[in-house]
């Protein structure tokens, strides 16, 4: 561990490990999602989904306000819930972010 315990803003009570490790997870993912995010928000203007009518779906966030779209969005949503919820747990005995 590179800094080890460093929480320079007072986040977390002095020597309670357990809330720094549980904010440091927090953060990772947060920093994960945020760069999915980012990936998503260039690549949906250059990469179409021939199957479903998605194809002729507009770009940016019209596409959400047409059927197939957001029936394509909430599959992601759901998706993205379950592999939450039974495969990427946080194990208190590894590093935080490491599944």
């Amino acid at each position: 561990e590179p800094l080890g315990y460093f929480d320079p803003l007072g986040l977390c009570p002095p020597g309670d490990e357990g809330k720094f490790k549980q904010l440091r997870a927090a953060e990772l993912k947060h920093g994960r999602v945020a760069m999915l995010a980012s990936v998503g928000l260039l690549a949906q203007c250059y990469i179409r989904l021939p199957f479903l009518g998605l194809k002729d779906s507009p770009a940016g966030y019209q596409a959400a306000l047409l059927v197939p779209s957001l029936w394509m969005f909430g599959l992601v949503v759901i998706t993205a819930m379950l592999f939450e919820w039974l495969w990427w747990k946080e194990d208190p005995w590894k590093e935080p972010g490491n599944f």
